[in-house]
């Protein structure tokens, strides 16, 4: 410092000023600079992650197309133009929200190249517009060439969108490390750079740093909501995975039971709820068809809902969804009342314009679910409930397939079903079994005396008394003509014998009267048994058997019981 005094003629003070100045001005160098760095890597930051968030969007949009299956749709139109089919109006909702996604993806292609302006962006854009154009073609004209050309634009937008996902990701975290890493050298820069400045820089040195922890504070905010958009795009890509598989799995199935218990599986998984239940509408009612629950929640109170109350009931009644925020436990009915719920979403089951059941998912979060959540579910419901159509349709055609249209018995086609499972438990247990053949005496007087139509009665009452005597557990078939067989599980001879006597008597005791409420009658029965495995081990065997034993009890003068192997005329069973 003296040498410089005395070579320039500088004083002590002027130095000091000076020093001063240029730590000052050091200063303001090294914070424009670091600040505009922090700005520019931000703003390419956050245009790399709104790059990434709609290349995102475009796939998402690509595989909702996908997912609406308009292939079904052209079988159903017998390729006549979309429009001027009439066969569902579900047909052309799903066209109309097709269109409706590719001109989304349209906007969202030409938004993407104005950010990134890349080769692979003028083709997402491209791509987009080509998509657009063969929906339009196909839905004018649903030929399969139509529909292939379509989902080959389809596919190819899809991998160019998800192409250019990972590099847009990978840039925009390179432009957050660089940032992070300015910000870093800033901090120390500023606190050189503070130690060497003299006191006349110190407000200098405060407004700068002032400026700069806004810049850092801008940083760390635009860290943050690439954090929160990164994991939004994740959850909505782990969602539209998992609605794809359930969709999947229950249009493959006709069993309504595997369709309700997917479908609650996926439903909670997809938006993370804690109790998620499933109702069909049967007569005017909501039935519950299936629930899923954690450990700690009470559902004991649900029960069948009548259409228009409680929460589920309105929603079926109204076939609007309902999202309740807050105080879901308080809106909700006695028959459908879940204590300790916050929030959930009750989603309307429809088919056509016709409801068919709804879908509940409940959380003790307050405001759990947000409008994500509600399309998500919505697109779920509209394949589910033609799931739950198809699988009803089904089992009510292969009820009506195995039961009696006139006793309502189980047919012997059940009886079939029925006897080789259940012969294959006996066998793996060694427990025991016996069929026994009842047949009606003189049925065909009843026919002769008195009409058919009385001899239908008949049929039905005796149908009646056999199916409320015997045991809970066992089973009462309608074999043909007058002719029934029940199925005494875990019973040999002698309990059997026990139980037959039973049902012997009680229609015994049964009155029955004419169409002009004439006493007709006495009604009686004879019944046969042969049992497992004491008698046989095949089923026609036994069948057999116990058909000989009734024959037996026939010869013995009727209206009685007859076990096989003590038959009074064993050459007769033999023949």
């Amino acid at each position: 410092m003296n040498r410089l005094s005395q070579r320039f003629g500088l004083t002590p003070v002027v130095i000091q000023l000076a020093s001063a100045v240029i730590a000052g001005g050091i200063v303001i160098a090294i914070a424009v600079v670091g600040s505009s760095v922090v700005e520019r890597t931000s703003k390419s930051a956050a245009s790399d992650a709104n790059a990434s968030l709609l290349a995102s969007q475009i796939s998402a949009d690509a595989d909702s197309v996908v997912g609406l299956k308009l292939g079904g749709a052209q079988a159903a139109a017998g390729a006549q133009p979309l429009s001027e089919t009439s066969g569902s109006a579900s047909s052309l909702t799903q066209a109309i929200a097709a269109h409706d996604a590719l001109m989304r993806a349209d906007e969202k292609g030409q938004e993407l190249h104005r950010l990134v302006g890349s080769d692979v962006t003028l083709q997402i854009s491209g791509a987009t517009g080509e998509a657009t154009s063969a929906l339009d073609a196909y839905l004018a004209d649903p030929s399969q060439q139509n529909f292939d050309d379509l989902q080959l634009r389809l596919d190819a937008l899809r991998s160019l969108a998800s192409f250019e996902v990972p590099r847009l990701t990978e840039s925009a975290q390179a432009h957050q490390a660089t940032l992070l890493s300015g910000a870093a050298s800033a901090r120390v820069a500023i606190v050189v750079a503070t130690v060497l400045a003299s006191a006349g820089s110190a407000i200098t040195t405060l407004v700068i740093g002032q400026r700069l922890r806004r810049a850092m504070q801008r940083a760390d905010d635009e860290k943050q909501r690439l954090v929160e958009t990164s994991r939004a795009m994740q959850r909505r890509n782990d969602q539209f995975g998992a609605l794809y598989q359930v969709v999947s799995e229950v249009s493959e199935s006709l069993s309504m039971r595997y369709v309700v218990r997917t479908t609650i599986r996926e439903a909670r998984a997809l938006v993370q709820a804690e109790i998620v239940s499933l109702r069909r509408i049967e007569q005017n009612q909501l039935i519950l068809a299936g629930v899923e629950h954690d450990d700690t929640a009470d559902v004991s109170m649900l029960s069948t809902v009548p259409l228009g109350t409680g929460i589920a009931g309105r929603v079926a009644k109204r076939g609007k969804t309902i999202r309740i925020d807050d105080g879901a436990d308080m809106q909700m009915g006695d028959a459908d009342r879940i204590p300790g719920v916050a929030s959930g979403i009750v989603v309307p089951l429809i088919v056509g314009a016709r409801v068919v059941g709804t879908l509940a998912c409940w959380s003790r979060s307050p405001n759990h679910f947000d409008a994500d959540d509600e399309r998500i579910l919505e697109m779920m419901a509209s394949q589910v409930a033609t799931a739950i159509a198809a699988a009803d349709v089904h089992e009510a055609t292969d009820r009506e397939a195995h039961l009696d249209p006139l006793t309502s018995l189980p047919n012997r086609r059940q009886l079939h079903e029925d006897l080789g499972t259940c012969l294959l438990e006996e066998i793996a247990t060694g427990e025991p079994m016996t069929l026994a053949m009842v047949d009606i005496d003189n049925f065909k007087r009843f026919n002769d005396d008195f009409g058919h139509r009385v001899g239908d009665i008949t049929l039905q009452k005796v149908s009646d008394v056999l199916r409320s005597t015997i045991r809970q557990g066992d089973h009462v078939y309608r074999f043909g003509g007058e002719e029934f067989l029940v199925v005494f599980e875990g019973a040999r001879s002698p309990l059997a014998t026990e139980l037959s006597e039973r049902l012997r008597i009680a229609v015994e005791r049964t009155v029955l009267t004419g169409e002009n409420l004439e006493p007709v009658g006495p009604l009686t029965i004879s019944v046969g048994l042969a049992s497992y495995p004491d008698d046989g081990v095949r089923l026609e065997e036994l069948i057999d058997l116990a058909d000989r034993a009734m024959y037996a009890s026939k010869e013995g003068g009727r209206n009685r019981v007859t076990v096989y192997r003590q038959a009074q005329q064993p050459e007769q069973l033999a023949a």
